[in-house]
């Protein structure tokens, strides 16, 4: 009788054991800030596993305490709170040293030593004390221990690499962000001079290296797009781009996108028409943002299509959003690349030479800014479409005051659009193939 009470009350300790090991895991998994967590654990260590429960940190070779915890809190404060006397010094030595837990027993007195160990690096110790509660710890028990201790030093190194990760990218942002803004200034008095000095030149001396000249502006342009897109993308990470959003007619806003876009178009000899909705609508929106987005979506139809193909811009109301699609006749996205499509950086590998991989993901998250989504669809046979909505103002006669938002970094994307319905009456323009200008 006495042997089945014995194996009853053992029973009983390993399932408490086990359960203390399953919520420990579940906090020290709970976040980054493992100071938090591992005091938390401590916490819930006593008295299931102890008495008193010691959490340190080793820094710069010398341990720190992290988290005191003790059934009795006048013994959180008391010699009972660290490792006392020759036995239990000459085990945390001990510990330290062989990276192995430690069982010492010393009167009344039963203490385990666990160290926190991960990647070959001690990082710190948790000490378990039984005084009051008459518990005496033996070998045996030094398996729960180690098991906590394991799973603790993962939550530690896990936290510092993301700590190191976190730093790493606000440096790089922080360097890329530097970087491009001092370029930036140098690069508009090269443009500044070349435009002036195309301006200003008589007729008669404009033949003199002219196309040197021109092609001294179109590498300063280009230039500045791509600094313009890593600052976008380093404010759209960090979380700090801002979108001043107002309301605007969507007439005026394909008029300043056919103005800007029809001379790229023209240069590789595609068809650009632009097919504003039959009605007079108001967006609400950044006029400026939404003009790069459309000369992001237009400038990847215009990369990718074939001289004598054909993009078509157009928009109508849908469900209290207006609905944007540019529309090519280009060779299609295979769908397998589809839902990658929006990741900075991302290139198929076929097309990898043909830019950046930054418009798309910067498109993506200034429309989401907006208050909009953003998605591609791509036929087997051919043709491509990006679609992007907006939200219409009903009160189209009264433009509300512009309120700046701050836009977050793109979410996950997404494939598939609504398909367009019956078209307007086109305003359109034809690119004639111009001279080429990059010799």
């Amino acid at each position: 009788m006495a042997s089945e009470m014995l194996g009853q009350s053992d029973a009983n300790v390993l399932l408490q054991e086990a359960r203390f090991l399953a919520d420990a895991s579940a906090m020290l998994a709970s976040s980054f800030d493992y100071r938090a967590t591992l005091a938390a654990v401590a916490r819930r260590a006593v008295p299931v596993l102890a008495d008193v429960c010691i959490v340190q940190i080793l820094d710069a070779g010398e341990l720190h305490r992290l988290a005191v915890v003790a059934a009795d809190p006048a013994a959180a404060t008391g010699p009972r709170s660290e490792a006392s006397g020759a036995g239990e010094i000459a085990a945390l030595e001990r510990a330290l040293q062989t990276r192995e837990g430690v069982v010492a027993n010393a009167g009344a007195r039963s203490t385990m030593i666990v160290p926190l160990v991960a990647r070959d690096t001690v990082l710190g110790v948790i000490t378990l004390i039984a005084a009051e509660s008459g518990r005496r710890y033996a070998h045996a028990n030094l398996a729960t221990a180690r098991d906590l201790g394991a799973r603790a030093a993962m939550a530690i190194d896990n936290a510092r690499l993301f700590e190191r990760a976190q730093q790493a990218i606000r440096s790089r942002e922080d360097v890329l962000s530097f970087v491009s803004h001092d370029l930036r200034n140098p690069l508009m008095g090269i443009l500044l001079t070349v435009e002036t000095v195309l301006r200003g030149a008589p007729p008669e001396e404009r033949r003199k290296g002219w196309k040197q000249l021109e092609r001294i502006q179109r590498g300063a342009l280009q230039m500045r797009r791509m600094i313009d897109d890593l600052l976008d993308v380093a404010s759209l990470d960090a979380g700090r781009l801002t979108v001043d959003v107002g309301a605007h007619d969507v007439g005026r806003l394909f008029d300043d996108a056919l103005a800007a876009l029809a001379p790229q178009a023209a240069a590789k000899g595609l068809t650009l028409r632009f097919q504003p909705p039959g009605d007079a609508l108001v967006v609400r929106c950044d006029a400026d943002r939404v003009l790069q987005v459309l000369s992001n979506l237009v400038g990847n139809s215009i990369t990718f299509t074939p001289a004598g193909g054909s993009i078509t811009v157009s928009a109508r109301a849908a469900a209290g959003q207006l609905l944007f699609a540019v529309s090519d006749t280009g060779p299609g996205i295979a769908p397998a690349l589809r839902p990658r499509i929006f990741e900075r950086f991302w290139q198929a590998e076929a097309t990898a030479r043909k830019g950046q991989g930054l418009g798309l993901y910067i498109a993506k998250g200034l429309v989401e800014a907006q208050g909009g989504t953003i998605s591609v669809d791509s036929a087997d046979t051919g043709g491509t479409t990006f679609s992007f909505t907006l939200p219409i103002v009903h009160a189209a006669s009264a433009p509300a005051a512009s309120v700046q938002t701050t836009a977050s970094p793109p979410a996950a994307s997404s494939a598939g659009t609504e398909k367009d319905g019956p078209r307007p009456v086109a305003k359109t323009t034809t690119a004639e193939p111009g001279p080429d200008l990059a010799t």
